[in-house]
């Protein structure tokens, strides 16, 4: 299922009128898709923020009344405040693929049997490139990895993809492993230097 958001066309803006834009609780964006000229747009902060959980999936962009199937391409953030600056939206065809970044999402960490034996779980990728039809890009990919001993290993080519998926990334990288614990290191010997004693006059 889709999400809908409202936006609204504008005209190029200076720095300082853009400032002005976000002061005013608005998003500048812009739109762009293949074959097809690029717009520039404004929208709601709290219309933009419908979208950050769908960041693969499919989103109806209502631009002046009339919909648009687009994808999250970008979201800009101020580094002090946390603030949405921009967005940037790729318009799609519902019948053509597109590639796109899916996250893989583990479940199960506190239960999986090599945590509770001691282990800890590194996990280096949290996404996946894929290919496929934009009603068909899953917002996340989950694994379950409850099972996972100390020393299992979870690649991409181990992840069951929805059917029409493409895997494009390498099958071979490691997405997240349990090894065992470090042992921790001797603390270091005092030498007798250290502590001795002034010599009386």
């Amino acid at each position: 299922m889709s999400v809908t958001i409202k936006a609204e066309k504008r005209t190029n803006l200076t720095r300082g009128e853009l400032q002005k834009l976000r002061n005013t609780g608005r998003v500048p964006a812009i739109v762009y898709g293949k074959g097809k000229e690029s717009a520039s747009l404004q929208l709601e902060e709290n219309e933009v923020r419908k979208v950050l959980s769908h960041l693969t999936g499919l989103v109806e962009l209502n631009i002046n009344g009339k919909n648009h199937h687009v994808i999250v391409r970008d979201v800009q953030r101020d580094p002090l405040k946390s603030s949405i600056i921009h967005v940037d939206f790729q318009e799609v065809q519902l019948n053509q693929p597109i590639d796109a970044e899916v996250p893989v999402v583990l479940v199960g960490e506190a239960e999986a049997v090599g945590v509770k034996a001691g282990g800890i779980l590194q996990q280096p990728v949290r996404e996946m490139m894929v290919r496929g039809l934009p009603n068909e890009l899953p917002e996340e990919i989950t694994v379950d990895i409850r099972s996972f001993e100390v020393g299992d290993t979870l690649l991409l080519a181990d992840i069951s993809l929805p059917k029409g998926l493409e895997l494009l990334t390498d099958p071979q990288t490691v997405v997240a492993s349990i090894v065992p614990p470090q042992a921790e290191e001797p603390a270091e010997e005092v030498t007798a230097e250290a502590g001795e004693p002034k010599k009386e006059e």
